[in-house]
């Protein structure tokens, strides 16, 4: 959370900070790949009704997190038709 805010406060034009809420307390228990899919439909409806004209994305995670942020990552991929991931 330190970071993202260090960023927003740093870049307030430029830098749109999203903390996902999509697999929360006993979601985990899902797996990898279900946890995956939210992450990706979460983020798509983020980009698409917030942030339509959005260049690129970072994605900050730890631990299994950085899994679930790796399988959202090529779901978003897949979607390149309907949305340009950088």
């Amino acid at each position: 959370m330190y970071s993202a805010e260090q960023f927003v406060k740093k870049f307030p034009e430029q830098v749109f900070v999203h903390r996902s809420e999509s697999n929360s307390s006993t979601l985990t228990f899902d797996g990898v790949d279900m946890m995956g899919e939210r992450l990706a439909n979460e983020v798509f409806s983020v980009v698409k009704n917030r942030w339509g004209g959005l260049k690129k994305i970072s994605f900050v995670a730890h631990s299994l997190g950085g899994l679930v942020a790796r399988y959202a990552i090529g779901k978003l991929y897949e979607q390149q038709l309907v949305i340009k991931v950088v």
